[in-house]
């Protein structure tokens, strides 16, 4: 990232190595250079709807998905979450442990969709 505001870029994508049919997609509607000295970055998601109660885990994946997608970028420092139709925003200081939270949270949902029966078609 040279600096500056992109907007409109494609969602980051990780594919989980070793687990092909796992995929990390991130939206993420706009990033912004905070201080292009000490490479800070912020993430901005616009999202339908209201924010629910774990909203703040939602940005902290969208902040784990960049990390992961950009390992040579230095890991975003915040994530604006912005829900128009409620007239809601919410911002994330991303830390590690929101990052770890969001994991280990990651890992347990695909754990919980490996032990559920199947469902037929």
């Amino acid at each position: 990232m040279n600096g500056g505001l992109t907007v409109g870029r494609a969602d980051p994508v990780w594919a989980v190595p070793g687990a092909p049919w796992v995929s990390l997609r991130g939206h993420v509607d706009a990033e912004l250079t905070l201080d292009g000295a000490k490479r800070t970055r912020s993430l901005l998601c616009v999202r339908n709807g209201r924010p629910g109660a774990r909203a703040g885990d939602d940005l902290g994946f969208v902040g784990l998905v960049a990390a992961l997608t950009h390992p040579g970028a230095p890991l975003p420092t915040r994530v604006v979450g912005l829900w128009p139709a409620a007239g809601r925003m919410l911002s994330l200081e991303i830390e590690p442990e929101d990052l770890r939270r969001a994991a280990r949270a990651t890992v347990e949902a695909v754990e919980r969709r490996r032990l559920a029966p199947a469902v037929a078609a």
